[in-house]
């Protein structure tokens, strides 16, 4: 029942970004983001609800047809949550041990080290969330997957995209 639940999100996750990528293109000047779970996605943007539906479709389509790489998103959460993990286990491991330095000398030296450790982890970020995005948080095997409704919930500029997964 897990393992359902969490193949049935990142599909519906690859969906999303699929479904972002086709709004920006279609409207570069629109924001997008979106949140998924088992059963489809909450899409926020200014976009109208006749936008939305034509976009998940051709989301769904061209990732049918191959566009896998469409599930990868350059702003996605998950890059986030990455860059923060790394470049606060670069403060600890750059931290860890070490007396309060005393003097100026000795916290320039501190600081540097820090500054250091962090730029080698936000190298490190981009490729790294791209591969948990392309290995755990989404999934490329979307045949079988149908869109069942659009829809705008009662808050502004959110609809509530539902899927149907094979």
């Amino acid at each position: 029942m897990l393992l359902t639940l969490v193949r049935h999100t990142r599909r519906s996750h690859a969906v999303e970004h699929a479904t972002i990528h086709v709004l920006s293109r279609r409207h570069p000047e629109a924001a997008a983001g979106g949140v998924s779970g088992p059963r489809g996605f909450w899409l926020y943007t200014p976009l109208p609800l006749e936008e939305i539906a034509p976009a998940v479709l051709e989301a769904l389509q061209r990732m049918q047809a191959g566009e896998t790489n469409l599930r990868l998103h350059p702003n996605c959460g998950t890059n986030l949550l990455v860059t923060a993990t790394l470049t606060a286990t670069a403060t600890l491991l750059g931290s860890g041990g070490k007396d309060r330095p005393r003097s100026w000398s000795d916290k320039l030296d501190f600081f540097s080290g820090l500054v250091m450790f962090n730029m080698l982890a936000l190298i490190a970020a981009r490729p790294l969330g791209t591969w948990t995005q392309a290995h755990l948080t989404t999934s490329p095997h979307v045949q079988g997957t149908k869109l069942v409704s659009v829809a705008r919930t009662d808050r502004p500029n959110v609809y509530a995209v539902r899927l149907q997964h094979a």
